[in-house]
């Protein structure tokens, strides 16, 4: 997905965000690396000591990037300004394209700009100040909220009501400045019709910028309560850092009949100068944002732009996307028909079209409504009335028949189909040595605890070499929250989509970055992986031996004494299911790893634990609903296939190929059974930290966006796929086991 807006498209840029002008910041250096980033770079005109200088600087900045670039030109008040027509003539005669202004009276530069062909932008904190910039004719407006660092104006209204109003006010392109520094506020900034961001604070806080080291130290350690307002008697008012300089500005100008003159010495521009060459907070005042508080890492201007956008296109995508849903019928009559197998034959009087379909295909089709607009898209109305969305192939849009594609599953559906019909297919044949290999072990008696130990274990170290990468693949398509083939999107499109769904960030590497991408977690997981396996595979023949030894007599009474073997071997899995919510703070990050990897950027394992405590047990009461019926099934199903369809009396005596049989049936009723609570466990914990939600919200939402079908969403690629994960350590458990203990025994 490409954020592709009218500032991209004017400005020659690949994503929309400028970094805006900055005083002692705004050098070649840093403008170079935001462009080369494939954001807008500008150098700020009077950073430089002479317009000379400030033509040489240009010069510099071309032979660091061959992208486009700009320069700021700030108008402001002052007792001995610069010789602004000299720099802006240097901008024009260096034959720069992009212009940001900034400050009072800037008409004229204005028309110097436009009539040298440049593109100007126009910063402003006011709607009123917009529509005069708009009427001097500037290409587009930057729009500063009270958020912003430097001079936000007097009217102290923040960027959501400016942006908002300005959708309505203006004609021209806008952008928002001013409390911007990651996706969620690009995402909000497009949400609220503008067409990229400005950015200077968050790119101050970065590697190539040239301020020291101990300030953006300092950055990183602020919050966003770490600015301080100055100049406001004078109505100049500034949003700086909050140091012992500026409290003492601040005291300095709560005295009655304050003058300039009374801060002259603390607030001098060559100070703050001093800030950024040595590092010394203290020594000065400099400007800084409120978005301080967004503020926690340093990275280069690439890595910035990328995880911003990156992290703006999951937003819309995965979160916006999804809260604007087809009704669920359409939904579930869109997935029921077949792929192929429509052809459209055209009538040129009415414009509509006749369907006929293949012999094989049941569906009773009434008529094809227009295309919309110029796109090639149709929509098939069936007997009931609904309308569903059909995809005409491009090539052949000219003639008169058309081949239609209704998309029934998402590509990984069919492929973990067509994986399963292998597998299934030829799995005896690949088993046979190893069914030969693995006589009866017979043992009448308990197993050793030791033994449960080591074989659980191994299975559980087994599955997790064999199928984390899988595991990875399935929680993510649980995750996603979107329809990722139809709605508009060509196939090409959909397959990016999906490719970032299953990729993450390594969605464009290489393809040994793409598989290295699905092993996010795998130190949680081991950890997770591992004790489960033993808590369940090990631990539920000692709950089953306390039942037996205590409560036999009451389940062959109730329920007779295959049946009550059956359910009491159930019945212990189920009591060590629901106990296996003390294993739930590995799952939960194993899970959130593997899905949501943001939540662990600039984070740690101890500072995780730390900061969440007993939050990471978040859905621990849907959790347990769901390991209680699901392990249930799972350890019923494989007591039952062994006693009902193998007839063993004891279950350790079984070979491999009924464990394997025993593992089939258990691990697929207990998949079908968990299904709905499974996946309101999986949403719950892919969210992020700071933003949980109640499985009830869950629930209300999944019905109302998605329907009930909702609830088993990738049911089908999890029996094919975690099917047989489950299937292949409950096997190796229940063969390893007992070959542990006469192992131990001999």
């Amino acid at each position: 997905m490409v954020l592709k807006t009218k500032l991209t498209e004017l400005l020659g840029i690949q994503h929309p965000i400028v970094q805006g002008g900055m005083m002692f910041v705004g050098t070649a250096e840093m403008a170079a690396a935001v462009s080369n980033a494939g954001a807008l770079g500008i150098i700020t005109a009077l950073t430089q000591p002479t317009p000379e200088a400030l033509r040489q600087e240009i010069r510099r900045c071309r032979t660091m990037t061959k992208n486009p670039f700009g320069v700021n030109l700030t108008l402001l008040p002052a007792i001995n300004p610069p010789p602004y027509e000299e720099y802006a003539k240097v901008i024009v005669e260096e034959g720069i394209k992009i212009v940001e202004t900034a400050g009072n009276n800037p008409g004229k530069f204005i028309k110097m700009f436009k009539d040298a062909g440049i593109i100007v932008l126009h910063k402003c904190t006011a709607i009123r100040h917009a529509f005069s910039a708009q009427k001097l004719g500037v290409d587009v407006i930057s729009m500063d909220g009270f958020e912003c660092a430097g001079h936000p104006g007097e009217d102290d209204i923040g960027g959501l009501v400016l942006l908002a109003k300005s959708a309505r006010a203006l004609s021209i392109p806008y952008i928002a400045s001013g409390g911007l520094g990651d996706g969620r506020g690009l995402a909000a900034a497009l949400a609220l019709g503008a067409e990229g961001v400005n950015m200077g604070t968050r790119f101050m806080c970065t590697v190539e910028s040239p301020i020291h080291q101990h300030i953006k130290e300092a950055m990183v350690k602020a919050d966003e309560r770490s600015t301080t307002l100055v100049y406001r008697p004078f109505r100049n008012t500034a949003r700086i850092f909050k140091n012992s300089v500026a409290v003492e500005v601040n005291a300095r100008e709560r005295k009655p009949n304050v003058k300039f003159e009374d801060i002259r010495e603390l607030v001098a521009g060559a100070r703050g100068r001093v800030v950024f060459e040595t590092g010394d907070s203290e020594y000065g005042v400099w400007t800084a944002g409120q978005v301080l508080g967004l503020i926690n890492d340093i990275p280069t201007c690439a890595d910035l732009v990328k995880r911003m956008v990156g992290d703006a296109e999951s937003i819309i995508r995965d979160r916006l996307d999804v809260m604007v849903q087809q009704p669920f019928e359409n939904m579930m009559m869109h997935r029921l028909c077949y792929n192929v197998g429509f052809h459209i034959e055209r009538k040129h009087r009415h414009q509509t079209f006749s369907v006929s379909h293949a012999a094989s295909h049941p569906a009773r089709v009434i008529t094809i409504l227009g295309k919309q607009g110029n796109h090639p898209q149709y929509h098939l109305k069936r007997n009931h009335g609904h309308f569903i969305p059909l995809f005409i192939d491009n090539q052949s849009i000219n003639q008169n028949v058309y081949k239609v594609f209704v998309y029934v599953f998402q590509v990984p559906d069919r492929a973990f189909l067509t994986v399963s019909k292998i597998v299934y297919r030829f799995l005896p044949l690949l088993l046979s040595p190893l069914l030969v290999m693995s006589p009866p072990i017979a043992t009448g008696k308990s197993e050793s605890g030791t033994a449960r130990f080591l074989g659980s274990a191994s299975s559980g170290v087994l599955e997790l070499l064999i199928f984390h990468p899988v595991d990875t693949v399935a929680k993510r398509l649980m995750s996603n929250q979107t329809r990722v083939f139809g709605g508009g999107k060509t196939f090409a499109e959909s397959q990016a989509a999906l490719s970032k769904i299953v990729f993450k960030d390594a969605a464009n590497e290489a393809f040994m970055k793409k598989y290295a991408s699905l092993f996010p977690g795998l130190g949680f997981a081991a950890g997770y992986k591992v004790a489960q396996r033993v808590y369940k595979f090990g631990g539920q023949p000692f709950v089953k031996d306390y039942l037996n030894t205590h409560h036999k007599s009451t389940f062959t009474s109730l329920f007779g004494e295959k049946t009550g073997k059956t359910i009491m071997h159930a019945t212990a899995g189920s009591l060590v299911g629901i106990g296996e919510i003390a294993l739930l703070p590995l799952d939960v990050l194993k899970i959130k790893r593997q899905t949501n990897p943001e939540a662990f950027r600039g984070r740690g394992f101890l500072t995780i634990i730390k900061d969440e405590g007993m939050g990471l047990y978040r859905g621990a009461g849907w959790t347990a609903a769901r390991n209680a019926p699901g392990s249930f099934a799972l350890f019923g199903g494989s007591a039952f296939v062994k006693e009902y369809l193998f007839h063993l009396n004891d279950y350790n005596q079984a070979t491999f190929f009924q464990n394997f049989c025993a593992s089939i049936g258990g691990a697929v009723a207990s998949i079908t059974v968990a299904a709905p609570l499974d996946v309101v466990k999986t949403r719950i914990q892919n969210r992020n930290f700071d933003n949980p939600e109640s499985g009830l919200n869950i629930i209300k939402d999944l019905i109302k966006k998605e329907g009930f079908g909702g609830f088993f969403k990738g049911l089908t690629p999890k029996i094919l796929v975690v099917g047989p994960k489950l299937i292949f350590s409950f096997t190796v458990a229940q063969q390893l086991i007992p070959f542990f203990d006469k192992s131990l025994k001999n």
